[in-house]
């Protein structure tokens, strides 16, 4: 597991949550397991950025990683 905090490259995208219904990447990041392979695949194709820095997560974030 490499855990990563992630960004949306595009503040506006909409990205579901994987296993969820209603959940949404907050544009403000979050922890990813940039090991598996869902969060690997956003983050080769741009889709997600890795942030140098972890800011204040959204409320609707948890501080776990998924």
């Amino acid at each position: 597991m490499r855990a990563v905090f992630a960004k949306l490259a595009d503040p506006a995208h909409i990205l579901p949550m994987p296993g969820t219904v209603g959940l949404f990447f907050p544009a403000g990041g979050r922890l990813v397991d940039a090991d598996d392979a869902f969060w690997h695949a956003l983050l080769g194709d741009g889709s997600l950025i890795a942030a140098e820095e972890v800011g204040t997560a959204s409320p609707e974030s948890p501080d776990h990683i998924v």
